[in-house]
């Protein structure tokens, strides 16, 4: 700090002495001053990688009777270079962190010549050129006459030193990103495809549902079949049941004459009747008769 009257204070930035700004006591009082310029040595020749210095510095609070005034001082350096954006899809692109890196060319690309010198041969045109003067009362507050001086600072310059440089490099990145939107074919873009799978999960309790009935199947037949012989039972096979012997009531027939007859098994009724005899008998040789009432 260089003190060149009792009432006002210079602050100078470490980037390049010859940018300073005033901070001045009174009624009213200056307590917020910001300006940009050149890098030191880099006003007639652009330096590689070096763009322009914003320097500025506020006081937080107007009111030394009732608030604690502390000093804050912003000294940022803007470089250029290049870094990764990455998009996913339709989602917003978004800056890869860490993957920023200086350009070291001689050289300073020429279509940022132009918007460099906003920056310093028409210093009053930048948006980071503005001051704030107040006296006893938010109404003199001139803070308001700047958007950007509002924005980075709050009102009442309610912010630390360390949150206004995030929040101009927030800026810087934002715009970064609309540049990429406008013309993404100017940059080196890499498209990577991927695909995914659907997986399935089942919750737990999904799975006890199928269960269950299956449990249940399984609890409510186990020991209940049981097999009662090894008989053969034709049903009601007519055929089978004249294979296997007579049918009493009815005399010698063959297949056309019961078809035809007026006796014919369709018109009676009939009873099959299982015929016990001694001993065990194969499944194959049970005997079987019919009775024709």
């Amino acid at each position: 700090m260089i003190s060149t009257e009792q009432q006002n204070e210079t602050y100078t930035s470490a980037y390049n002495p010859e940018i300073n700004v005033v901070l001045t006591r009174g009624d009213p009082c200056t307590y917020v001053n910001f300006t940009s310029g050149y890098p030191q040595g880099c006003d007639m020749e652009p330096c590689p990688g070096k763009f322009v210095v914003i320097f500025g510095a506020f006081v937080n609070g107007t009111d030394p009777q009732t608030e604690n005034l502390y000093l804050n001082t912003v000294d940022c350096l803007l470089t250029y270079g290049s870094l990764n954006i990455t998009q996913d899809g339709t989602k917003a692109p978004v800056i890869v962190s860490g993957s920023y890196q200086q350009n070291t060319s001689s050289r300073q690309p020429s279509p940022i010549v132009p918007i460099r010198r906003i920056y310093r041969e028409n210093a009053d045109k930048s948006p980071y050129y503005f001051n704030a003067k107040s006296i006893a009362g938010d109404t003199s507050d001139t803070l308001y006459n700047s958007a950007l001086g509002t924005l980075l600072l709050k009102p009442k310059a309610a912010s630390s030193a360390d949150q206004v440089a995030q929040r101009m490099q927030n800026i810087f990145n934002t715009a970064t990103l609309v540049a990429f939107v406008r013309s993404p074919g100017a940059a080196d873009v890499t498209i990577t495809t991927t695909t995914t799978d659907p997986v399935y999960v089942f919750h737990p309790l999904v799975l006890l549902i199928l269960l269950v009935p299956a449990l249940a199947l399984v609890l409510g037949t186990y020991m209940r079949w049981r097999v009662e012989s090894n008989a053969i039972c034709p049903e009601y096979d007519p055929v089978e049941i004249a294979r296997r012997g007579p049918v009493l009531g009815m005399g010698p027939w063959d297949g056309n004459q019961v078809a035809n007859s007026d006796d014919g098994v369709d018109k009676k009724r009939v009873t099959l009747n299982r015929v016990e005899e001694d001993g065990e008998h194969d499944g194959d040789k049970t005997k079987y008769q019919l009775e024709v009432f």
